[in-house]
């Protein structure tokens, strides 16, 4: 039972992936339940699940974005499970490919509906300096931490 939850969390989020490299941003909220709890990587601290704000940002780049998964944990506990992993998104804008790494944590609840994400957090470190510039040039296992005072 425990295995098929694991597979069930991650075709979701593997679908999910799919209907953003589809473009389709109405596709792509209806992996997350009513009223998800969303921290994502634009101001503010808190955001919702907002289809045509994501199909604005899907529809700002030369193609929609790419996500691939790396080092995916999931673990569930009855119907409540939780997953945690890197998330690559590579993106081309003016024909030029780039794209950038995420850690991001997923809740998921189970209902008569299947899996869905109750909660998702992605975030970047950021350089501790002057700076503060988000590290987006890191790939996952490399840099050692690192603050530096003025």
């Amino acid at each position: 039972m425990m295995a098929q939850a694991d597979d069930d969390i991650r075709a979701l989020l593997d679908q999910q992936a799919i209907d953003m490299a589809k473009g389709d941003a109405q596709a792509a909220i209806a992996a997350y339940a009513d009223g998800p709890v969303l921290y994502d990587l634009p101001p503010p601290l808190q955001v919702t699940a907002d289809a045509g704000g994501l199909q604005e940002w899907i529809d700002g780049w030369d193609k929609p974005p790419t996500i691939t998964y790396r080092d995916l944990e999931v673990s569930v506990a009855g119907d409540l499970a939780v997953a945690w992993g890197f998330v690559h998104t590579a993106v081309r804008r003016d024909g030029e490919d780039g794209g950038f790494w995420s850690r991001n944590t997923w809740a998921f609840r189970r209902g008569a509906d299947g899996w869905k994400i109750t909660h998702n957090h992605n975030s970047v470190p950021f350089y501790m300096d002057d700076s503060q510039r988000a590290a987006l040039d890191l790939e996952p296992g490399t840099g050692a931490a690192e603050i530096k005072g003025s």
